[in-house]
């Protein structure tokens, strides 16, 4: 294949913010509605983990300097189903993801292979009966 120019990949320093993407959000308990601090927080374009974080006490987080496109968010914390979400992330503005996540029960410790996508599709088939 083809290999891009990498001089034609950085036109301009990126060390000033504007000129780069931010995710920001809020992460909170499902049931309690508090605040989740200490939830990682990854992120990953193509596949490829590209930026991490936690959230704070108050259960915020923030990933700069990304370059404008689509990536997948990844939450984790010990203890809570994991949550994924895709995002779109643009110069202009902060792009905003705000989750709920919900507390492993006893139950759903032996359904932990059912991600969230599964289980929407699960919901929406059972609808559809």
């Amino acid at each position: 294949g083809e290999e891009s120019n990498p001089s034609s990949e950085q036109v301009a320093p990126a060390a000033k913010d504007e000129c780069q993407g931010v995710i920001k959000g809020y992460v909170k308990d499902a049931e309690s509605g508090e605040p989740l601090p200490f939830v990682n927080v990854a992120v990953y374009k193509d596949g490829i983990m590209v930026g991490g974080t936690q959230t704070d006490f108050d259960g915020l987080f923030a990933l700069k300097n990304l370059k404008p496109g689509e990536y997948d968010v990844k939450f984790r914390s010990v203890g809570y189903s994991s949550e994924d979400r895709r995002v779109t992330v643009n110069k202009k503005a902060p792009t905003y993801v705000n989750i709920d996540m919900e507390m492993n029960s006893i139950l759903s410790e032996g359904l932990l292979m059912i991600t969230g996508a599964l289980r929407i599709h699960l919901v929406s088939l059972l609808k559809n009966l």
